[in-house]
Parts: C-alpha cells; structure tokens; sequence
C-alpha cells in the first residue's frame, strides 16, 4: 500500500472520530464514549441504551440483604438496624463494561427481591409491580481509583 492511501485512510478514520491526533504524541484510537443522561432524567439505563442505539446487558455480581450502614440508613430515611438489599450489577452496552451501579433497597419495600432475575427484568419495572413506581430520584455518583477487581469488571486501566 503506497503512504498517500494509508494517509488518505487514517485521515477518513480521524474524520470519523475512531482516531485522534495529538501534538507530539502522533495518531491515537479514540475511546468510544456515551453521554450519559442517568444523573438529572429519571429514565431506566436500559431505556437510554436502547434509545441511544445500543444493546443494554445486565450481569448481576451480588443480592443480599444485610443490615443498613449509617449513610444509607440517613439517604434511605430507615432506623437503625433496618436491613436493605444490597444490589451490585455491571451494566453493558453492547458488548463494553460502561458501569458498576451499586443500588440499596429496604427490605420492606419489595420483600421478594431475591426471586428476581435483575439479568432479564428492569429493576423499574419490579418497583412499579409493587406499586412503589419511581417519582424522585437522588443518585449518589462516586469516582474513584479503580482496585484490581473494578479494573478487571469495567476492562480499564
């Protein structure tokens, strides 16, 4: 391949935003990202993938129910003591880790959560059914320094 096909090809590439070119550090791949919307719309983040074009997955790491620590018995307004289910699932689009959503539900809103399959059934859905639907939302992002398990879950540095 002669050099001004393989120029015109990167060029077509960087146009297309797959690469980037940086000062001094030459022609890089670009990280595919998604705007996220989930922080200010109360919209179910498979309901945004699909809107967005993208295949949403589930992949459930842990249900439990444990005792309330003190800032989520504070954000879920529950007394001391009271148990909440600890939900953790790795959200995909398409085939890439994109979040790890951590979500604390009291045991006495929804006292079958463990029978459900959180991989095929939205989490909305399971607290219209219990005629608790969703009207506000308070979500709590945390960034932070990924630990070996984080890194391997979310495929990053």
């Amino acid at each position: 391949v002669s050099r001004p096909t393989v120029r015109q090809a990167i060029n077509a590439l960087v146009i297309d935003g797959f690469l980037e070119r940086r000062k001094k550090r030459g022609t890089i791949v670009r990280q595919r990202k998604i705007n996220q919307e989930f922080t200010h719309v109360i919209e179910s983040y498979n309901d945004e993938m699909t809107r967005k074009g993208l295949i949403p997955k589930t992949k459930v790491l842990s249900l439990k129910s444990e005792v309330a620590n003190e800032e989520v018995m504070q954000q879920l307004e529950l007394k001391p003591g009271e148990s909440v289910y600890k939900l953790v699932r790795l959200r995909y689009a398409e085939e890439d880790p994109i979040v790890l959503v951590t979500t604390y539900i009291p045991l006495s809103l929804v006292p079958n959560l463990k029978e459900i399959d959180f991989t095929t059934t939205r989490f909305y859905e399971v607290l219209e059914k219990n005629q608790t639907p969703i009207k506000e939302i308070t979500r709590k992002l945390e960034l932070i320094t990924a630990d070996e398990t984080v890194s391997d879950l979310l495929s990053i540095e």
